[in-house]
């Protein structure tokens, strides 16, 4: 008889005990979460601002190297298509009357 009731109170004190235990360590969790949250966003802010100057800088590398890429994409390309007009007359008739090949039809 005399277990049971010793038996309650430390059940109770023990309840007691948790629930001050949770109640203790929930707002600490939730400031640092917060805290968490907002270095994290401080961290996207300085790594957002970091990549856009990045960005900027490789766009201006890229936009350089463009033009330089065009201009002889452009020399070359007129360079084919000089080739290619002298050869139009030949290739513009049609195959089938073409000598030496076969009749594909």
């Amino acid at each position: 008889m005399k277990t049971e009731p010793a038996f309650d109170e430390n059940k109770s004190s023990i309840e007691k005990k948790q629930s001050l235990h949770s109640t203790e360590t929930k707002p600490p969790f939730h400031k640092n979460r917060a805290s968490i949250s907002q270095k994290q966003k401080l961290g996207l802010m300085k790594t957002k601002s970091a990549f856009d100057e990045n960005k900027s800088s490789i766009g201006k590398k890229q936009s350089l190297h463009s033009t330089e890429t065009k201009s002889a994409f452009d020399r070359n390309r007129s360079f084919i298509s000089q080739k290619q007009s002298f050869l139009l007359p030949k290739s513009s008739r049609p195959l089938g009357h073409s000598s030496g090949c076969p009749n594909p039809e």
